[in-house]
């Protein structure tokens, strides 16, 4: 064992690390760190305006773990490399497994019972089955920004720091016992041992820098981003034990203390999101290696900021810190999906659960199994099959429970999942006819997906029908269905989220790969008399996350000198692009805008959300007020109308909405809408019969081809 000359052993000085075994001894303040950690990130995801830089408590635990895990390694140095890192892995298992497991599976429950599917869910089974693994990473690198309003709602996202963790203890036994063991190997070796950590760590800073621009995702949730939070933390303690860092005086105790205190400070209060991790992660890290470097040096410095960080309640804080983290998110998210999180008594409520379920965790998950006598004296091997057989049998429990949600949960959307969800082919529409033949293709990118009848056999070939639109496309999907089956035609439908085509309301210049592969597409593979079908969202939205947009806001923006340009901008866009299928002999079949409320359906139909912040809107509205929204929209397609005299307009909205209120959910209760703006399975059943009596007419199946003034049915464009 490396011996600590500069490490002696007084009453006074009392040593933080055994000389002769280079164990680090308790240090209190570390915890109080912690402490300040754990309450920054809580007090920020509790809402951002307590704490606008918050979010670094991150930073500083990852500082802070790979200083302790690495002492946690360094005890067992002088062993063989498979002893080492088995006694690490038990220690591990017993520190991280027993609380994470609890949580994660008391979370799906609550998930299971509370959250409806949707697209506000949609990483959410994903990240929790990954976090098992320590994996969630990874789940959320390819979904979600840390910082988008959606992340909030998924109860385990937090988990990604404990991936990051998780994935850097496969690294560091292997670089730990490579540095203490080459010291007695050639000097090539020797120097490489010496200085692997520290190289590692300047890799993972370059990639830090390297990747500084959009929002940073990778430098976010990976490992290679995050290694040199890690990495200094295990090299302060490397020095320490190899007596490199050498007498501190006291003046030189108060200045990193005063110096790592304020740069955390700073951070904590000042960080940028748009500037993080880098290079806002950096004061964080650094000031808190700062303040453990003068905390876990030999002789206690007298200071204010060491008084604090000693406090009994501080550390007290401290020592829960681990399953104060695991709770306090899953808490938050689950608030957000119920009761929400606007006003005082959500936000004392939601923290003072968080503390509840952490000490409960501590005191009866944490501690008994760490330091439970009959666990400690097990074989190691044992205690790291068992700990891995819990994470499979979790996992198991969790997959079963989130697959068998629909018939679990409380919510009235899961339990009635054939009227709420679009893609489902709801029971009303089922064809006794011709199988239907769904199948999905990529082309640049862009998703195709073609329903095909099965049954054509020996008559005509099927009428084909493209479909171009963002989500609000997709939510026919039903329709599509029951065409191909019944009416023997083949449905191509091209779709991409956020991406509106012949939307009227603006140009979508970040769109524009999608719309030219699906106009070339359809061009490739249309021929005179197909239908074409434009459905996008051509209406403002009139909520968002936090709750109801204002309505004069609404009506200043649709008025504003910007709002016009883009809408002259799309309905040229428009222009060019049913001239181009026109000259095929393609017929347009153009969607008019259908209602939209205030709040969304699936957030608030149940006796647990139903008083949320985001329901007050409330799921109905006045006629007249969204006749005035859609107006813009609707003298665009008058317009066009007038331009295109073979345009077809298909008007769902005096179908969805026949009285001087309209409604997301009808008088029973069914769902017209499934959110604020996309319809429901239900509704599809609703506006079928008018689709497909508007195909008729428009291919002469039940007369002459109808002009946009007669398209609707008989409604009378506004």
């Amino acid at each position: 064992m490396v011996e600590l000359s500069a490490h002696r052993v007084t009453p006074r000085s009392a040593d933080r690390i055994s000389e002769r075994s280079g164990v680090l001894a308790y240090i209190p303040e570390i915890d109080g760190l912690r402490a300040f950690a754990v309450l920054s990130v809580m007090l920020y995801h509790l809402n951002p305006s307590l704490l606008a830089g918050g979010f670094v408590g991150v930073d500083i635990f990852f500082v802070i773990s790979g200083y302790v895990v690495t002492a946690s390694l360094w005890r067992d140095v002088d062993r063989p490399f498979a002893s080492m890192i088995l006694q690490f892995y038990a220690r591990r298992v017993l520190r991280i497994i027993p609380a994470l497991i609890v949580c994660l599976v008391v979370t799906a429950a609550a998930t299971v019972l509370f959250i409806p599917d949707s697209w506000l869910s949609s990483t959410t089974q994903k990240t929790a089955l990954f976090a098992f693994f320590g994996i969630s990473n990874f789940a959320l690198f390819d979904a979600d920004a840390y910082f988008s309003p959606q992340i909030e709602f998924n109860p385990f996202a937090h988990t990604w720091t404990l991936a990051v963790e998780e994935q850097f203890y496969l690294l560091l036994p292997a670089v730990i016992y490579f540095s203490a063991r080459s010291r007695h190997w050639p000097r090539v070796w020797r120097f490489l041992g010496r200085y692997l950590l520290p190289i590692l760590s300047f890799i993972s800073i370059f990639i830090l820098t390297l990747n500084n621009s959009g929002d940073q995702r990778s430098n976010f949730y990976l490992l290679p981003g995050r290694f040199w939070e890690l990495g200094i933390g295990a090299l302060l303690f490397q020095l320490q034990v190899a007596g490199k860092t050498g007498r501190l005086s006291s003046a030189s105790k108060h200045g990193l203390l005063i110096a790592g205190t304020v740069s955390m400070a700073c951070a904590v209060i000042f960080a940028d999101r748009h500037a993080f991790p880098f290079p806002w992660a950096i004061p964080a890290a650094l000031g808190s290696l700062s303040v453990i470097a003068v905390v876990s040096h030999n002789g206690i410095v007298e200071s204010p900021i060491i008084n604090v960080l000693r406090t009994p309640t501080i550390t007290a804080i401290g020592k829960i810190s681990y399953s104060l983290y695991l709770w306090h998110w899953s808490v938050y998210a689950i608030f957000r999906w119920t009761v929400g999180m606007a006003g005082v008594v959500p936000l004392i409520l939601a923290f003072g659960l968080s503390f509840l379920l952490a000490y409960l965790s501590y005191a009866f998950v944490e501690e008994p199994i760490r330091h439970g006598r009959r666990i400690l004296a097990l074989p190691k091997f044992t205690v790291v099959a068992v700990g891995l057989a819990a994470v499979v049998l979790g996992w198991g429990a969790v997959r079963e429970g989130m697959t068998d949600r629909r018939s679990l949960s409380l919510s009235v959307v899961m339990r009635s999942a054939a009227d709420w969800y679009p893609e489902k082919w709801p029971d009303p529409l089922l064809a006794r006819g011709c199988e239907v033949r769904p199948k999905t293709d990529y082309i640049d990118g862009v998703a195709v997906e073609s329903v095909q009848p099965s049954c054509v056999g020996d008559r005509e070939p099927p009428r084909r029908l493209f479909v171009i639109g963002d989500s609000h496309a997709q939510v026919y999907y039903p329709i599509f269905l029951h065409l191909a089956s019944t009416e023997n035609m083949q449905v191509v439908i091209y779709y991409k989220t956020g991406c509106g085509f012949a939307n009227l309301l603006d140009p979508s210049p970040s769109c524009q790969n999608f719309a030219a592969t699906s106009v070339a597409d359809i061009t490739k593979k249309g021929s005179a008399g197909d239908l074409v079908f434009l459905a996008s969202r051509r209406m403002p939205y009139l909520y968002d996350l936090r709750g109801p947009v204002d309505r004069q806001e609404i009506l200043q923006r649709q008025t504003s000198a910007d709002a016009a340009e883009n809408r002259r901008l799309a309905y040229q866009q428009a222009v060019d692009l049913i001239a181009g299928f026109e000259r095929r002999n393609m017929r347009v079949v153009m969607e008019a805008p259908p209602p939209v409320f205030r709040a969304p359906a699936f957030q608030c139909s149940d006796w647990f959300n139903a008083g949320n912040p985001v329901c007050r809107g409330g799921l109905s509205i006045s006629r007249d007020e969204l006749l005035e929204y859609r107006q813009p929209a609707m003298e665009s397609i008058v317009a066009l109308a007038k331009t295109y005299p073979d345009l077809v307009v298909w008007d769902p909205f005096p179908i969805l909405c026949p009285e001087a209120t309209c409604r997301a959910l009808t008088i029973s209760r069914r769902p017209l809408f499934y959110d604020g703006d996309h319809i429901s399975a239900f509704a599809n059943t609703v506006l079928y019969p008018s689709f497909v009596s508007l195909l008729h007419r428009v291919q002469g199946e039940a007369g002459a081809a109808p002009r946009a003034s007669d398209a609707t049915l008989g409604q009378e464009l506004p």
